[in-house]
Order: structure tokens, then sequence, then C-alpha cells
């Protein structure tokens, strides 16, 4: 195995902040760790569940696979102040297809902690930021070091981010498809105390050139790849109403490692950093945010900023949206002691930020909302929220002078919600709730949709015999210009019971849907749910079915009927 050497010397930098930085604090943790010798003796605990369930369909193509099953199993073994976590799943998963990427036939990791000292080995993720090392599985070892009453913080990592790809050059590949053995580290170290967060993290990942054959690589147009990213983080708390929160990262991304070397005049720091080979196909970018939070005794206002510039990326997260600009802000307000709460945001987002694009994207976003808790038995609430979307493209194949043209895009979308809640009674309690929204879209192009939904719910449970009824009536309808008014209307009714001292418990759910277009019967659902559970101290029993049948009342589409049928295991110890 070939590692760089700016690897090396990043791990370096990781093994000397783990061992000299914990040192300086060696009394500190002492004192509050105490005499472990003097704590709780060996203990094991855990869970194991099986579950399998069976599929069948009739006048219709199975819509899942007919025979499904998973296992998995937890422990956690703890001895004094030492926690040893671990985990297994077995999965009976489909293999009829090809799939590119060459996951590891065994996924197997564990992080045992000791009194705020974690150690992950094996398969793990890490977060150190959202522009650093942010949850990217790697296989390997992790440390960190989070004691709360100790103000520094420690995070390391080093291991393997990806493998090399092992598949045929005939084999669908895309671009963004890692090809080549990927190896990455990582430092954070922050300063946490009282109101003041203050952090620092350095993440580092490199392709391994001589993980994939020439022939292979040649073949696919693989480039090794290298990227090194420093970000520094703050949370502070200024006054006792003021506190800011922010974040700005740079990221140094090579696109082609066997490109030559070049030096730098604008990050001249990179040429001596020894972290990073700075070439003809790096690209430099940052990413920035900042938060402002005014709080007071009713109210309260944030303001936000955040952007991300077009060719930010960090081989440590799994995804990230870069190219955007994001400026929002909100109010919430308190009043008639607490019982009325209104909440305002407003924000406005843009991508194609150096204009090199052929197109680009404004958003603006806008929603309101108020609850209103009236006495203990009623609770309301209302909301709005507003959001449009307008694009711009530019085509130019002859003359970008003489010969161009534009299209102008714009939609906007409406959403109102208004939610009545009514709640009575102890040995039988009583729940009532309305829920009615509506939606209007309609764009540039003469696209107009509206989408009205509402349900009305009553529930009544008994305490004392376990029973519960409840009683659902939705309704919903789907209005587009040039296609048919489409409406969906049905009740489903619910009754639950327990048996043998809350031991067992049945539940019987039935569904009946109607749908039509323009006035006309369109479909039927009936939905036939029944579960039954059983809990005998550390052991849990569960089986249920549903069964689902469809009938049409259009030509051309045939009835068809379904039914899924599991068991389910659960034991604890």
């Amino acid at each position: 195995m070939s590692i760089s050497i700016s690897i090396k010397k990043l791990s370096i930098l990781i093994l000397w902040v783990g061992l000299v930085l914990p040192r300086l604090y060696a009394q500190d943790i002492e004192k509050l760790y105490g005499d472990i010798s003097k704590k709780d003796s060996i203990r094991f605990s855990g869970g194991l569940s099986a579950n399998s369930t069976l599929y069948k369909a009739w006048g219709t193509d199975n819509r899942r696979d007919p025979f499904f099953w998973t296992i998995n199993a937890n422990a956690s073994l703890s001895y004094k102040l030492l926690t040893i976590p671990f985990s297994v799943q077995i999965t009976k998963q489909q293999r009829n297809f090809t799939n590119p990427i060459q996951a590891p036939d065994q996924v197997v990791g564990l992080s045992p902690t000791f009194k705020g000292i974690t150690l992950h080995l094996g398969h793990r993720s890490m977060q150190f930021t959202q522009y650093t090392l942010a949850g990217a599985q790697f296989f390997g070892a992790g440390f960190e070091l989070n004691k709360e009453k100790v103000p520094w913080k420690i995070k390391l990592v080093y291991g393997r981010f990806a493998e090399a790809f092992k598949g045929g050059t005939d084999g669908f590949v895309t671009q963004d498809l890692i090809l080549y053995d990927r190896f990455g580290a990582g430092v954070q170290l922050r300063y946490a105390q009282k109101e003041t967060d203050i952090g620092v993290s350095i993440f580092k990942a490199k392709d391994n050139t001589n993980s994939l054959d020439t022939a292979i690589a040649t073949a696919l147009n693989a480039s090794p790849q290298e990227n090194f990213v420093i970000s520094t983080n703050i949370k502070k708390k200024l006054t006792k109403w003021f506190s800011v929160d922010g974040e700005y990262a740079l990221s140094a991304f090579t696109r082609d490692t066997r490109v030559d070397e070049i030096g730098l005049d604008r990050y001249s720091y990179l040429n001596n950093l020894n972290l990073f080979t700075p070439r003809g196909s790096s690209s430099y970018n940052s990413a920035f945010n900042v938060q402002a939070n005014f709080d007071f005794s009713i109210f309260s206002v944030n303001a936000k900023y955040k952007r991300i510039a077009p060719d930010y990326q960090t081989m440590g997260a799994i995804f990230l949206t870069n190219n955007l600009r994001e400026i929002s802000g909100g109010l919430n307000w308190s009043m008639f002691k607490e019982k009325v709460n209104i909440s305002t945001n407003l924000g406005h987002q843009r991508d194609n930020l150096n204009e090199s694009q052929e197109s680009q994207t404004n958003r603006l976003t806008s929603s309101a909302s108020v609850n209103y808790a009236i006495n203990k038995k009623w609770n309301t609430a209302l909301s709005y929220s507003n959001f449009s979307a307008t694009t711009r493209q530019v085509f130019s194949q002859f003359d970008q002078e003489k010969d161009q043209d534009s299209l102008f895009f714009l939609q906007v979308t409406s959403n109102a919600n208004f939610t009545l809640n009514y709640a009575t009674g102890e040995k039988v309690s009583k729940t009532s709730s309305l829920t009615l929204s509506v939606q209007d879209a309609n764009d540039s192009e003469g696209n107009k949709s509206k989408f009205y939904n509402g349900n009305f719910g009553q529930q009544v449970s008994f305490s004392k015999t376990g029973t519960q009824l409840s009683l659902m009536l939705n309704f919903s309808s789907n209005q587009n210009v040039g296609v048919p008014t489409q409406l969906q209307l049905g009740p489903i009714f619910t009754v639950s019971q327990s048996f043998f001292k809350k031991k067992v418990r049945t539940t019987l759910s039935n569904t009946f849907q109607q749908s039509s277009q323009d006035g006309s019967k369109e479909s039927v659902y009936f939905n036939h749910r029944f579960n039954v559970s059983y809990a005998l101290k550390k052991h849990q029993f569960s089986a249920n079915t549903a069964f689902l049948r469809r009938q049409s009342f259009t030509s051309g589409s045939a009835p068809f009927s379904e039914i899924r049928s599991g068991i389910n295991y659960n034991y604890s110890f």
C-alpha cells in the first residue's frame, strides 16, 4: 500500500496532538475520572431482532420481493469506565442486477467509550463540520476526546475512504464514481467552555495511483485526485442577548495528480505546507456561513448568510450542494404569557455565482405561522408559506452578440394550513382533530394547479379496559389546467384491544378510499390490516397481515389484490 508523504506528515501531526495535548490536561482528567477501581463491575446488555415478510400479488406483477428477512443484533460490554458497543446486521439482498460500486463484503466496526474518550475501529463514520469531514464512511481508526468539564475537544481519524474499482471496462461507470483506493486523515481541535466554542478542522484525502491497473484506468478515463480542506468555526455569545455562529472553509482540490506541480501566488502557504501539492489541475474554493442571533425576553431575531463557491468540494462529505448563496432571516414572538406564538421567515437563494453558466435560478421563500393555545382543551394553528423561483437561460450557437436567445421561467407556489385540536378526559379520553390545507401553484407558461387536503379524526381511549377506537375521514382534490379533476375520499376505522393484563394487544384497521375524475368513479381501494403482539418479560413477538384490493372502473385497467404478512421477534437483555 502506497501512501503519499503529505498523508504521512498529517498522520504524524495527528499522533502528536493525540499524545501531547491530553497530557497537558492529565491532572484535570484524573480529578474528573477519579479512582476507576471503585466503579461498577462488568455489565453486558443488548438485543436481538429477527423479521421476515411474505408477499403475494394477484392480477399484477409483484411489487416487492416475495420473501424478505433481516436479523439485527447489538450488544454493549461495560467494565468500570470502559464501554464497548458493537452491532451486526444480516439481510437477504436482491442480487439480480449489476452494480459497479464495489461495496465491502462485510461491514464491521465498533466504537468503545471510556468516560468521554471514544475509539472508532473498522468501518465507521465521523463528523467534523459540514464543509470538511461530514459523515463519509471509512475503514480505519478514529479517536474522540469529549469530556463535558474538559474544555479541549479532540477528534482524529485515519483510514481508507474508498476502495479501488474492481469491475470491468465495459461496465456502467458514472463520473462521480471513485475508482482508486482513497486514503484520508483528519484532525479537529475545539475549545468549548461556557458560552464560547472555537474550533479548527483539517482533512486530507488522496487517491493511490497504483491501486488501479493502468489499462483499466486508461479505458475508464480515470484520474487520481487529491483534496486538502481547512476550516475554522466559532460559536460565541457576546452579550446576554446577542450571539454569533459561523464557519469558514478553504478547499484545495486536484482533479489529476499526474499533472505537473506548480507554484502559487494567491495561496502561497500551500507551496510550503507539505500537506498538499499544487498542480495545474488544482482549484481553490471557499465556503462560508454566519448566523447572528438576537434573543430577548418575548421575541428573538436571527439573520443568516451562506456562500459556497461553485466548485467547492470535499472528499469527506457524502453530499454537498455548491454554487449557492443564501440570505435569510426570521422573527419569533410570544404574547399573552406564551399562549400565542408567532413565527416569520424570509429568505433568498441563487446559484451561478461566478456567472459562467448559461442559466441562473433565484428563489425567494417566505413563511408565517401562528399557534394559539386557547385553553387546556383547545389548541389551534395557522400557517402560510410562499415559494417563488425564477430561471433565466441564455443559448448561443453562433455569435454571442448577434445570435442570442433567452428564456425566462417563473414558478410560484403558495401553501396554507389550518389545524384545530381538542382533548379531554382521563379514564375515558377523547381527542378530536381537524386539518385543512390548500396549495396553489402556477408558472409563466400558464400551468396552474390547486391541491386541497382535509381530514377529521376522532379517537376514544378507555384506560381501564385498554380499548382504543379511532375514526378518520380523509379528503383530497387535485385541480390542474388541462387535466381532469381528481378526487379521493374515504374513512379509516381502527380498533385496538389489550388482553391478559396488557401482555397481548390486537389491532384491526380498515381503510376505504374512492377515486374519481370529473365526477366519474375511477377506482376503489380496500385495505385491511391486522396486528397482534405479545410481550413476555424480555421477549416480544408480533405478527401482522395486510390485504389490499383495488377495483377499477375504467377500461384497460384490471383489478388486482396483494397480501403481505410478517413475523417479528425482539429480545433484549
